[in-house]
């Protein structure tokens, strides 16, 4: 449904100084920083890149993402960080090395301790082409999409987040997927929002964060009337989204909505509503949200800060700071970075050894000769045999 809605947009004004930083003084405003990051799991352009945090060969990836975002993060004062990589599936790192997909797992939790991470719908089905994905699924790494159908016998049930509440933000991050593949575990982006948001708000009002006058509500809940005994807590719903269709209809939803989103975040290209690389904020009535659209690159560090209005499910101001991983600079470069870049070090060694075309194989029976005939091989090793007995092992042993 295309809603006609006179929307006052307040373009955020790009000469506006710097917002200070914020947070610890009381009646201060609070401010929390979001990234969406598209960087690859290693630094560099190859396996032999990067070798120490030196290296001059050494150019973005994940741990310039993890460091720089610590570097931001002390000097605003943010409370709190939210990064939520991409999965990566198209880098030889994740097709060679010997955990295959999962070695995303192993980067983003183990190595860098982030909570989340988003990929399309069509990995959902992924198990079902004999891909086996055991190794990437993890409760410490759920994946993040909403609008995701599944059965309660399906593989990843246990493994996917509809909303990830993020317990040091207050942030209650959504991801709407965009469906390319055809995946049939797939739900109308629109509705899923707009019922994902209705949650969010029924948590708020049982939180206390928001009023509620339900008759209902005020009988079940007759016993814990003392509100002041707990902490009121204030989930502030952000939307991620990738959606190539039904963009203004949806921002126009999601406005309509009696508690819209604080934030909406349009990571896949250039919304035809919003102005690149520049937070609106969008109002209707009483109603308002903040809205960014630009077009995520691996090769880009998109930092998003929150300022929170205090004991509200909303945001005063959104800053958005879009650089290139190349300008990176040697003051982020912390002990911490240099550990992650050693051990990404030894992880990129295991690809390389893991490497079919290489081969660890040291005979094959039979090679075919150039004249059709068949022959043994007697001296030393059989290159074509080599190659084939490895890419056996290698397909088999994944």
């Amino acid at each position: 449904m295309d809603l006609d809605l006179d929307l006052d947009l307040d373009l955020f004004d790009p000469d506006t100084p710097d917002i200070p930083a914020v947070g610890g003084e009381e009646g201060s405003q609070e401010e929390v920083h979001l990234l969406v990051s598209f960087a690859s799991l290693l630094s560099g352009r190859s396996f032999t890149d990067c070798q120490n945090a030196q290296d001059p060969s050494c150019s973005g990836g994940v741990a310039a993402v993890a460091a720089w975002s610590r570097q931001y993060a002390s000097e605003y004062n943010a409370t709190a960080t939210i990064i939520a990589p991409r999965f990566d599936y198209q880098h030889p790192f994740t097709q060679q090395h010997p955990l295959g997909w999962g070695v995303n797992r192993l980067v983003f939790s183990e190595l860098l301790g982030w909570k989340v991470f988003l990929a399309r719908l069509w990995l959902l089905e992924s198990g079902s082409t004999g891909r086996s994905v055991e190794d990437l699924q993890s409760k410490e790494l759920p994946l993040l999409i909403s609008n995701s159908v599944l059965s309660p016998l399906d593989a990843w049930t246990e493994f996917v987040e509809h909303i990830y509440f993020d317990e040091e933000s207050s942030v209650a991050l959504m991801h709407l997927s965009e469906n390319l593949d055809n995946a049939a575990l797939y739900t109308d982006g629109i509705r899923t929002a707009l019922s994902l948001l209705d949650y969010v708000l029924r948590v708020n009002e049982q939180s206390g964060c928001l009023p509620n006058d339900s008759l209902y509500d005020s009988y079940v809940n007759r016993t814990n009337s003392d509100s002041s005994s707990s902490e009121t807590k204030c989930w502030i719903p952000v939307i991620l989204s990738d959606l190539t269709v039904y963009r203004e209809t949806l921002l126009d939803e999601l406005l309509s909505h009696d508690h819209p989103p604080a934030l909406f975040v349009d990571y896949n290209g250039i919304d035809p509503t919003l102005t690149s690389g520049e937070p609106l904020k969008l109002v209707n009535g009483d109603s308002s949200m903040w809205a960014l659209s630009y077009r995520s690159s691996p090769s880009q560090f998109p930092l998003i800060r929150l300022i929170k209005e205090q004991n509200k499910p909303m945001l005063s101001s959104v800053v958005f700071d879009l650089q290139e991983l190349s300008d990176f600079p040697a003051s982020a470069k912390d002990d911490k970075y240099a550990s992650d870049i050693s051990q990404l070090r030894i992880w990129a060694d295991e690809t390389i050894a893991n490497d079919p075309v290489i081969g660890q194989s040291t005979e094959f029976g039979v090679a075919k000769t150039l004249d059709n005939q068949f022959v043994k091989c007697e001296a030393g090793e059989c290159e074509h045999g080599n190659l084939f007995t490895d890419a056996m092992r290698w397909a088999v042993l994944r």
